[in-house]
């Protein structure tokens, strides 16, 4: 005998029961998977921390074991300068490639610090030793540092993680299209350490120019020439590497209406032994750029300016800030780096920065600057409208110091 048995209905799931869960499923990991990525960038934060806290202990030991002298920067890469001390695990950084290795670091060695004694350092806890470093570059075997915007790279959710001479390790953050430097600066954090060794003397003031209106684009005007120390010229086309300060005063205003003004305060190196006004050479300039936007805009602004061999609009980078129609006194430092044919600019008001500027010179020819042995102040405008406009400046105590 057959005893049939009631066959149940298999039910499937439906579609719309199908996407629902699929959209329940990508919900869940669009909330999750930022959290999880966070939390691997954490671990690798705290990674690169313990690693620059380990980097910075080795470092000083070599110092205290080498009569407190830092490493010497040669064209290798810096850690082999470190010997037996090295471990290479420590030059791995794992947010950057996870791959790094003493003979290619992911961390940078403040190059201002090579062959330097711990004593020279003015103030161990804010000056950089070691930090993130940017893809290595073919002009920077060394894998160091010295401009922080493009050697420094803040690759962990947009900080930098960096060490100091005193040996704490600490991180900053920088803004969506920040400068490093500038909030290095704003933690009154330092990145140029000189000799203290003066080169030669400071040099005497420029004479004041007098306000006066220029009235047409690109004619600058030069103070009387001074020459520059012997320790700073060009020798066989390698320039050298040194830190010139300067103060200057300077200030524009506005006479008319609908007028437009911008202009630069600046000091040049390297000039032939005469010059003219209103005739453009070659060299290096440095200093202030400010304009003014006329009674219709009524803003001023101003920033570091830095050129070579032209200086016009288009050699130079303005950096917005604030400037007021009384003179300003404000603190220039030049920082040249023949070996890494690079140049740094900062502006300083008091502890403030104004503004900062970098120049790459590995495409010019330093040959060019050979037998150049003059500096002097000069002012430019490099676009003016109306016929209004005053400016006035005032560059004394300049000075130059040995950085390595």
């Amino acid at each position: 005998m057959v005893i049939m048995k009631d066959m149940k209905t298999l039910k499937g799931f439906t579609l719309i029961e199908l996407l629902v869960v699929i959209s329940i499923i990508a919900i869940l990991a669009a909330i999750l998977f930022p959290v999880i990525a966070r939390a691997r960038e954490k671990a690798h934060t705290t990674t690169c921390v313990s690693n620059q806290r380990q980097i910075s202990a080795t470092l000083l030991m070599h110092a205290q074991d080498h009569e407190e002298m830092f490493i010497t920067v040669g064209s290798d890469a810096w850690p082999t300068s470190l010997g037996n001390y090295n471990d290479t695990a420590m030059y791995n950084c794992p947010t950057y490639t996870g791959v790094g290795t003493g003979g290619a670091p992911e961390y940078g060695f403040n190059m201002t610090l090579g062959s330097k004694s711990i004593g020279e350092v003015q103030d161990p806890s804010s000056m950089l030793m070691t930090a993130d470093l940017l893809p290595i570059q073919a002009t920077n075997p060394s894998y160091t540092f010295i401009d922080p915007n493009t050697d420094l790279d803040a690759r962990h959710s947009n900080s930098l993680v960096f060490s100091c001479v005193d040996g704490h390790v600490d991180m900053v953050q920088i803004p969506l299209n920040g400068l490093i430097s500038d909030m290095l600066t704003a933690r009154k954090l330092n990145w140029i350490c000189t000799s203290g060794t003066q080169i030669g003397t400071t040099l005497a003031s420029s004479t004041p120019y007098p306000d006066n209106k220029l009235g047409t684009s690109n004619d600058p005007k030069y103070s009387s020439l001074l020459s520059l120390p012997s320790e700073v010229l060009v020798n066989n086309g390698v320039l050298p590497n040194y830190m010139m300060t300067c103060t200057m005063s300077t200030y524009a205003h506005n006479a008319g209406s609908g007028e437009q003004y911008c202009g630069n305060t600046l000091i040049g190196l390297y000039l032939p032994d005469t010059v003219t006004s209103n005739v453009r050479v070659p060299g290096i300039f440095a200093g202030y750029s400010v304009g003014y936007g006329g009674p219709g805009s009524a803003f001023w602004y101003g920033g570091a300016a830095l050129g070579v061999d032209s200086y016009g609009a288009g050699a130079l980078d303005a950096v917005i800030g604030t400037l007021k129609k009384s003179p300003t006194a404000y603190t220039v430092k030049l920082t040249v780096i023949g070996a890494r044919k690079k140049m740094t600019v900062g502006v300083y008001q008091g502890s403030k920065i104004v503004g900062n500027s970098s120049y790459d010179i590995s495409d010019l020819d330093i040959q060019n600057w050979q037998g150049k042995t003059k500096l002097a102040a000069v002012k430019d405008d490099f676009f003016i409208w109306g016929s209004g406009v005053n400016a006035c400046s005032d560059i004394q105590n300049v000075a130059f110091y040995q950085l390595f």
